[in-house]
């Protein structure tokens, strides 16, 4: 077994990686347990971070690109369907080359219950607003982003995963795996001869 072989040469680094990756399962295990088997992950692109860390989502960030009247229409519109608000949401995507292109590639597990929209038709929100002069909208551009927001759900994550396209998925933490370093290929490991997931 590739794991015990990697207690052997290291036992005292993979003790403390043991310890991690339980912390991970106990918080996460439906998830994993219901997408993982599936090969259905979840990628986010961010800051470079350790290889593996537990994030606490902010609430009511400001955004750094989107202008802000836009946000607020947005949270606004959001509410009115019973969708969490953009503020409180991290973006994720099932497609790794889509995350990418946001900084480098994390595996992203929530952690507990959490609540996501996503549309069939839309794979970026962001690339798809209209151009915005001085952050005012315009009534054609309400009208436009209106018609996208139409198109978002909060069913079928299955789906959502599978579509590539981005996910605003509202939870309170979540864990982060780096997807190019060998921590995802341990914890892979790990799954596999310690509970019994096949991924």
């Amino acid at each position: 077994m590739r794991f015990k072989r990697y207690l052997e040469e290291d036992s005292t680094f993979f003790d403390v990686m043991n310890s991690k990756f339980e912390d991970v399962w106990e918080g996460s295990s439906e998830f994993i347990k219901e997408y993982f088997p599936k090969k259905l992950f979840l990628y986010r692109g961010m800051s470079s971070k350790p290889d593996i860390s537990k994030i606490s989502v902010r609430k009511e960030r400001i955004p750094s690109s989107t202008p802000k009247e836009v946000n607020d229409y947005i949270n606004k519109y959001f509410k009115s369907k019973g969708f969490a608000s953009r503020d409180e949401s991290i973006f994720v995507s099932g497609n790794k080359d889509l995350a990418g292109g946001y900084g480098a590639i994390y595996i992203i597990i929530p952690i507990g219950n959490f609540d996501f929209v996503w549309s069939k038709e839309i794979d970026d929100f962001y690339e798809r607003l209209p151009y915005i002069k001085n952050d005012e909208l315009t009534d054609k551009q309400r009208l436009d982003i209106e018609l996208m927001l139409d198109t978002y759900i909060n069913k079928d994550f299955g789906a959502a995963i599978k579509s590539g396209h981005e996910i605003w998925i509202d939870c309170k933490e979540y864990w982060a795996i780096s997807y190019d370093r060998p921590i995802l290929r341990i914890f892979m490991e790990w799954l596999k001869e310690t509970k019994g997931i096949k991924t």
